[in-house]
């Protein structure tokens, strides 16, 4: 069982279609702006200082509005008051289902109650084979680190759907682009971010801020390489002891992914379910 999204367990027991789905997705959006949207439109901050706090939080695991406060753009007043012109639209996924007419608040609430209950079994499940691994610790950093930047770095969603092996990939071993660094230090470990190209052209897009038209295949893996510096980085600094020095190489490239499970003594796959596409993030020693 793998943890997931409310719309995702709506759509899996036919509550909703796909479409229903994607409207209710693209209007939460629309009436949910980012904090810095907000700041811009409010006039709390011009849009580049909005584009420079944006580049900042690329390299630093904060939220918008704390960056744009240390870089003194904007004061705490000025944040609370930015907080709170944020909260005053913000919808909530199941209240757009409910206000486009595709569920009613009765079915809303029986169904928040089921998936509150199975996502409580499926992280008990997730959890106990993580413990089997036996790299509890550097598993759920891992997880919690590629989740949250990918919220951050690459405005989206993201979802840690538990611990895979290759025969469970979502997509053949071949479809994959792979970007690999290896961190050394008392213990190497090697992360390898692999996905299909189209998800490796979405991150160029969201990260660099440019048009898919203008993304070939070389940025792209470019891009995802520099998205996985960004996790590499955070992920040594969470795990590594403070006493401990460590050195992380450039990122390697490469398509074979079934080779993980050959050339390193242990491998620890995570899935993690995006808005833009799947990620399997391999974690080995």
């Amino acid at each position: 069982m793998a943890t997931k999204f409310f719309g995702q367990f709506l759509l899996e027991h036919r509550l909703i279609n796909k479409d229903q789905l994607l409207e209710a997705l693209a209007f939460q959006r629309a009436n949910n702006p980012l904090l810095g949207e907000i700041a811009v439109e409010h006039g709390f901050l011009s849009m580049e200082q909005a584009r420079k706090v944006n580049q900042r939080q690329q390299a630093e695991d904060a939220r918008f509005g704390d960056i744009a406060v240390n870089m003194k753009f904007i004061s705490v007043e000025q944040l609370q008051q930015l907080i709170g012109l944020q909260k005053q639209g913000r919808k909530f996924f199941g209240e757009v289902l409910v206000e486009l007419g595709h569920l009613s608040s009765d079915e809303l609430r029986e169904q928040l109650e089921a998936h509150h209950n199975e996502q409580t079994l499926a992280l008990a499940q997730i959890q106990s084979a993580i413990k089997q691994h036996g790299n509890t610790y550097n598993i759920n950093a891992l997880a919690g680190i590629a989740c949250r930047l990918s919220q951050r770095a690459l405005a989206t969603q993201a979802h840690f759907q538990g611990l895979i092996s290759i025969s469970e990939l979502p997509y053949t071993p071949e479809e994959y682009f792979l970007s690999s660094i290896t961190i050394e230090s008392v213990r190497d470990l090697t992360i390898t971010l692999g996905c299909k190209e189209q998800v490796m052209t979405d991150i160029a897009c969201r990260l660099i801020k440019i048009p898919t038209d203008e993304v070939d295949s070389e940025l792209a893996w470019d891009a995802s390489g520099e998205f996985l510096n960004l996790v590499a980085g955070y992920f040594a600094k969470e795990t590594i002891p403070d006493d401990c020095s460590y050195k992380a190489k450039p990122p390697v490239f490469s398509r074979d992914i079934s080779s993980l499970s050959t050339i390193f003594e242990q491998v620890a796959i995570l899935r993690v379910e995006t808005d833009i596409g799947s990620l399997a993030i391999c974690l080995s020693s």
